[in-house]
């Protein structure tokens, strides 16, 4: 086990979950600044890199800030990947997108097939940024001798998230949209017809896959993580509803958009690596999460 690990975007959702290592956040490090990220990387001497940080917003992000997301993203890669070369870090675990997959690829989303065709329009800037990522980083290995990889999370949800109601992802819009109805005593309103599905995976999760990560993922240098089970939002709805009142009337609006109907990601590479993994439960899960959420948003 490394002893001495950095994790960028240590105040983010992600990175704010891991419990070991030295979390470096905005306001430690400029990361959009080479010269900064160098000087703070050499100051802490990390043997290994757990890299979160990211310029990220969503669709909304994606889709009307293309150039900003695209430049500062590449931009931060950029310079964690050479800063860490620079002072000897060997080891470097940077976190990916399953919206760089390309728009029209078949289900599930198979590591092989990440660069084969454009991302969709909305998202090709990040995509981009994210797919660059991945080139630089076995690029880096072929030449410079180090370890270092990417890896292609699936939905992830926690303690910690980002609870926007109109433009967060499903489970932490859901409850906060759940515990507003929950506290005002009216109906719980869902987006869509409850139909689609979504893969998920609870943050505790990507905590210990990646504590098994830094000593175990050597190759392929790219690798999806997700639950492999697949939830509709009408299972997801409920296991929320329940975890605040099972008496909630809980009511699909169905002029709203239901998205993607599936985007399911293939995890056989991890399942083959790592075949005894147990993820937890999407019920555990989501009832952790709404614990803190309602602990949180009553203080």
């Amino acid at each position: 086990m490394y002893k001495n690990v950095v994790i960028t975007g240590g105040n983010g959702f992600i990175g704010s979950n891991f419990n070991f290592g030295v979390k470096l956040s905005r306001k430690d490090c400029n990361l959009l600044d080479f010269k900064e990220t160098l000087a703070v990387f050499s100051l802490l001497k990390p043997d290994a890199i757990i890299h979160t940080a990211g310029t990220i917003g969503g669709v909304l992000g994606n889709r009307e800030e293309k150039g900003r997301y695209c430049y500062e993203n590449v931009t931060i890669n950029t310079n964690v990947l050479e800063a860490a070369r620079l002072v000897g870090v060997k080891r470097v675990l940077s976190f990916s997108s399953t919206c760089a997959y390309p728009e029209y690829e078949s289900f599930p989303y198979k590591e092989e097939n990440f660069h084969n065709g454009l991302p969709h329009r909305d998202h090709y800037g990040y995509a981009y940024a994210k797919r660059m990522m991945d080139i630089m980083s076995r690029t880096y290995n072929e030449q410079y001798g180090v370890n270092y990889n990417c890896i292609v999370l699936g939905n992830v949800y926690g303690p910690k998230d980002h609870f926007n109601k109109e433009s967060g992802h499903v489970i932490p819009s859901l409850i906060g949209k759940c515990y507003d109805a929950w506290k005002e005593r009216r109906p719980f309103i869902v987006w869509g017809s409850g139909k689609p599905l979504r893969q998920l995976i609870y943050v505790e999760d990507v905590v210990n896959i990646c504590k098994w990560m830094l000593d175990n993922f050597i190759d392929p240098p790219l690798m999806n993580i997700c639950n492999p089970k697949e939830y509709s939002i009408l299972e997801i709805a409920t296991i929320i509803r329940d975890a605040f009142d099972k008496n909630i009337p809980m009511e699909f609006n169905s002029s709203k958009p239901d998205g993607q109907f599936r985007k399911p990601v293939s995890i056989e590479i991890f399942q083959e690596q790592c075949p005894s993994y147990n993820f937890i439960s999407l019920e555990e899960g989501i009832k952790q999460t709404a614990k803190w959420y309602k602990e949180n948003k009553e203080k």
